[in-house]
C-alpha cells in the first residue's frame, strides 16, 4: 500500500549525536543516534560545499506532483533496486539537471530516506541520486528509474521518494508531497 503524505523532516547534528525529527499526519517523532565523527564532518552531498551555497527556490518552486511509483514490496539486503516513476514539476521555477561533470549544487536530483516500519527512526537519510533527463519546467512530467539500495539487514521498512535540490534542501522540508510505501526486506 502506497501513501502519499506530508512528512517534515530535520536532522540537526551537535558533537557527536544527531536528532532526526519528522511529523506526519500530525505526530511528532524524534531519533537520536550517535554518528562517527568522521561522518559528521564530511560534507554530504545535500550539505552546500564553500562558496557554493544556491538561493533556494520559492515554497512554490518545490510543489511535485507523484503521477506514477512502482515501488517494489520486497527488496534483497544490501542489493541495487530500480523503481520506476514519472513525476510532475507542480512548481513554479523550472527544475536544474546535472550536465556531465559539472558540480551538482544547485541541481535537482530524485532520491530517497529509509525509515523503520512504524517510522519512528530514521535508517538512511542519504539515499543514492538520481539526475533528472533535462531541465523540467513547471507543468511538464517525466519518467525516472530511481536507483535504490536497500538496508544491509531483513526487516519491514517504510521506503520515502523524495526530490532533493542540492546544496538548498530536501523538497519535503519545503512542504512538498512525497510517496512513501512499506517493503520487505530480506
Amino acid at each position: 500500500m502506497q501513501r502519499f503524505f506530508r512528512l517534515l523532516t530535520a536532522v540537526v547534528t551537535v558533537g557527536s549525536c544527531a536528532v532526526a525529527i519528522s511529523s506526519s499526519f500530525g505526530l511528532a517523532r524524534a531519533s537520536v543516534w550517535t554518528a562517527p565523527t568522521s561522518l559528521l564532518a564530511a560534507p554530504s552531498p545535500s550539505t552546500p560545499l564553500q562558496d557554493e551555497t544556491p538561493a533556494p527556490f520559492s515554497p512554490e518552486g518545490y510543489r511535485v506532483q507523484w503521477l506514477e511509483s512502482a515501488i517494489p514490496t520486497e527488496m534483497s539486503m544490501g542489493e541495487m533496486n530500480s523503481v520506476h516513476l514519472v513525476i510532475a514539476n507542480a512548481g513554479n521555477v523550472s527544475w536544474p539537471y546535472q550536465i556531465s561533470d559539472e558540480s551538482p549544487i544547485n541541481k535537482v536530483f530524485v532520491s530517497y530516506h529509509w525509515f523503520t516500519s512504524d517510522g519512528s527512526a530514521l535508517v538512511d537519510w542519504e539515499g543514492l541520486r538520481t539526475g533528472l533527463p533535462n531541465e523540467i519546467a513547471p507543468g511538464e512530467s517525466f519518467a525516472v528509474d530511481l536507483g535504490v539500495q536497500a538496508p544491509n539487514e531483513p526487516g519491514w521498512y517504510v521506503l520515502q521518494l523524495t526530490l532533493v535540490h542540492e546544496g538548498a534542501g530536501w523538497f519535503e522540508t519545503m512542504g512538498a508531497d512525497t510517496v512513501a510505501a512499506p517493503v520487505m526486506v530480506d
